[in-house]
């Protein structure tokens, strides 16, 4: 992961304060959390292990509690004892007595110290916030902040195997013999199934890593956070094996993940769904592959807490207990919460949430804090703005539970056709067959309002009326038992955009350098001339965050930047702000290397934001910090020789040219650009046709106006024919504000006026429902 280094920007006449941070590109990564290394399922499907389990008599039943006894050994702190320790850098099964010293004692719990390792690397205030966070509390959002990891997932998952039958669990915290050298991937935590007999310890353990699990390998320590996250995944792992000696690692590894998550913890970032070829595999797939497993791992996490939020935390745990594996214990799940929906519904509101991920649109969303920022990548198939008007007929496969999301943008009556192939080699399956492993959803985007649609497969064309900034198909396969399956589409629309589109770029989309735009309001510009009369389109934003480039912030913190335009100083740089929006990025947070060299954009639509606003000659488009949290925004830089284009803005309301740039370890900004993109819309010539009025052919809700506002806006919205119609203001919990219209209302174009005096500032979601379509669009109030 690369570092920000500490920079200063060196201005005109003389060395300023602005307090830039940069970069420059490393010859060799610099240090980085390596890479954990997951074990617990690999000793589980061992053949000792098996043997072990095959031993130990599993509950079988899911309300059977085997007998707590009362201890027959007393211990004391200070004493020490040895344990069989697994080592895992071992070719072959090898165990190593190691002595521990008892560090802490509960009720439900024994944490043991590798002897060694309390001459400097383990503390007594570690040893105290272990075992407060595995006994008392556990971080704010955890489903029970005032109980521990054990307590929780005893709650959520059912009880440990007991083995000893003293109902203790012994926490060993130790140097995990892994064969690791510094800086390599390790093992942060395990349960080893041998202690299940007299094989091993004969106990309910946990193994938990010190290094570099608590001190990293240049001797920083790193805090307790991450060997609590890592004993409640594994204590799930050790919890199933009271009940279930061999589920589907999909399902287990899921489970284990969403514990994580559950005690309030951050998770792991889920970056998988930024590419079409990691999502598009099969949805059970658990892969050797060391890179290929982390977004398994992630997949597995992400569909559990879906699944969870779905059909609630007592029922997704029950799965655990549940002997039944894979698909028949998703089933089993859903009839205990009389979910009243299949496995194969969730699955595919699975992949449209992924999409989606809208706060109101219910069941497309997150409500868990840690994965409300998840947003799927759609694979672009044409945009209408440059004039095609079809799509001729395609053939894709998807593999088996995955799922395609293929993206239309700007197109108007969109007819789209699709079907299996008559016959596909190698699959013997009827086309029937075929179609039942596939759902379609439509996700048909229009002003910032989302609708989805189910798609009929088979040979007649389905129409979706109306002019649409986006139609995005999500193609699910329902069936994660079956094999691969292809599908074929073809599309048409009608072209209604008056414009053609010149898009404008000045870096070749390699990022030379990172630097942080450190202060609230700070920010940077870059300049474009604008076209004749032209509108501006689509932006695109090199946009990065601190929290992408270390511990601090978390995962978790808030990405959201002030996007802003600005026309020209009379001196020729950014001068007075034309227009400028609060925009939280929806993309998934992920950590930025040192080998990775293309650009990562944001692409935001302004299409509709700037209708009818008329753009000076010189235009310049950039990002400012927004000043509610710390998480700066960064930028990349490109290499640009042909003049300076881009502006640094500093806290203090001051521009600075980037060539002017230089950062305290001797790289600069000169022969740079800060790489914005732009799309200009130039209007075509058109003969006008005179056309009476007519109704709308769907409902349309639209932007307000003014947005930003204080403290009225007026809100416009179209009906194709009289409805009983909703239209009411929620805050971004979903929590309603104000109820603005309920009633039926005729046909054709509407206008209510907010007043907002006594409301908050901030962001407010406005939602239109008529029955059949719920439509939902942002506002933002500034007092």
């Amino acid at each position: 992961m690369i570092r920000l280094l500490v920079a200063a920007l060196v201005l005109g006449t003389g060395v300023g304060t602005a307090g830039a941070q940069g970069l420059a590109p490393q010859a060799v990564p610099p240090a980085a959390d390596p890479p954990v290394i997951h074990i617990t399922d690999r000793l589980l499907r061992g053949p000792e292990a098996q043997a072990a389990l095959a031993a130990f008599e599993p509950r079988t039943s899911r309300s059977a509690v085997r007998l707590q006894q009362a201890p027959t050994t007393t211990y004391r702190l200070g004493q020490t004892q040895t344990f069989k320790v697994r080592n895992l850098g071992a070719s072959s099964t090898q165990f190593d007595q190691i002595e521990f010293t008892l560090k802490a004692q509960t009720p439900l719990l024994r944490l043991w110290v590798e002897t060694a390792e309390l001459e400097g690397r383990v503390r007594d205030e570690d040893v105290e916030a272990l075992r407060r966070a595995l006994g008392e509390q556990t971080p704010e959002g955890s489903v029970d902040p005032d109980a521990g990891i054990i307590a929780n997932n005893h709650d959520t998952f059912g009880q440990p195997p007991n083995v000893d039958g003293d109902g203790v669990l012994d926490v060993l915290l130790l140097d995990i013999r892994d064969g690791r050298s510094a800086g390599e991937g390790y093992v942060a935590g395990f349960v080893d199934p041998l202690d299940l007999s007299s094989a091993g310890n004969n106990r309910d353990v946990l193994y938990l890593d010190t290094r570099p699990g608590l001190v990293d390998d240049d001797g920083n320590r790193r805090g307790t956070a991450g060997i609590e996250a890592t004993a409640a995944h594994e204590y799930q792992h050790l919890i199933r094996l009271a009940y279930d000696r061999d589920e589907t690692t999909f399902v287990d590894e899921g489970l284990s993940e969403w514990a994580e998550l559950l005690n309030g913890y951050p998770g792991r970032s889920i970056t998988y769904l930024g590419e079409a070829a990691r999502y598009n595999v099969a949805l059970f797939r658990w892969s050797s592959d060391g890179s290929e497993v982390l977004d398994d791992y992630q997949r597995a996490g992400l569909f559990t807490t879906y699944l969870a939020e779905r059909i609630g935390r007592a029922a997704t745990g029950g799965i655990t207990q549940d002997p039944a594996n894979g698909m028949t214990g998703y089933r089993n799940a859903l009839v205990d919460a009389g979910a009243g929906v299949t496995i194969e519904e969730v699955l595919s509101d699975f992949h449209v949430a992924n999409l989606v991920n809208d706060p109101l649109a219910h069941p497309y969303r997150y409500v868990t804090p840690q994965r409300t920022g998840v947003r799927a990548a759609g694979t672009a198939v044409a945009d209408g703005r440059t004039g095609t008007t079809e799509t001729p007929r395609t053939e894709l496969d998807v593999q088996s539970g995955a799922v395609r999301y293929l993206t239309w943008t700007f197109v108007d009556d969109f007819t789209l056709t699709m079907d299996v192939p008559p016959s596909v080699d190698g699959d013997l399956a009827t086309a029937a067959e075929r179609r039942a492993r596939l759902r379609v959803r439509a996700i048909l985007e229009r002003e910032g309002a989302v609708d989805v649609r189910d798609v009929t497969l088979g040979t007649a064309a389905q129409t979706f009326a109306g002019s649409f900034d986006r139609v995005t198909l999500a193609v699910t396969h329902i069936d994660p038992n079956s094999r691969t399956t292809r599908i074929a589409y073809e599309a048409a629309w009608t072209n209604a955009s008056a414009f053609r589109v010149e898009p404008v770029a000045y870096d070749d989309g390699v990022a030379d350098t990172y630097a942080l735009v450190n202060g609230t309001g700070a920010g940077y510009a870059t300049r474009f001339v604008v076209p004749e009369g032209a509108l501006l389109g689509t932006v695109r934003l090199p946009m990065y965050y601190l929290n992408e480039f270390g511990d601090d912030p978390p995962d978790t913190a808030q990405r959201d930047f002030n996007l802003t335009l600005w026309d020209a100083a009379p001196d020729g740089t950014p001068g007075t702000i034309l227009f400028s929006t609060l925009i939280t990025d929806p993309r998934p947070t992920s950590d930025v290397f040192t080998n990775e060299s293309q650009t990562r954009f944001l692409e935001v639509d302004l299409t509709d934001d700037l209708a009818g606003v008329t753009l000076p000659e010189v235009l310049y488009v950039g990002a400012r910090n927004d000043g509610d949290d710390s998480n700066y925004i960064v930028y990349s830089a490109s290499d640009y020789t042909v003049e300076n284009a881009s502006y640094l803005l500093d806290a203090f309301g001051t521009w600075t040219a980037a060539w002017d740039v230089t950062f305290t370890n001797g790289s600069s900004l000169e022969n740079h650009v800060i790489p914005v993109r732009v799309e200009f819309l130039i209007p075509r010539t058109a003969v006008p046709v005179e056309a009476g009025p007519e109704l709308p052919r769907v409902a349309v809700l639209h932007p307000n106006y003014p947005n930003p506002f204080n403290p009225r806006t007026t809100i416009r919205f179209d009906l194709p024919e009289a409805a009983v119609v909703r239209l009411a203001v929620y805050d971004l919990l979903g929590r309603p504000v104000a109820t603005l219209l309920d009633g039926l209302t005729p046909a054709g174009s509407h206008t209510v006026t907010v007043d907002a005096r006594r409301w908050a500032s901030g962001v407010y979601l406005y939602v239109l429902d008529t029955g059949t379509q719920r439509l939902t669009r942002r506002m933002l109030l500034l007092k």
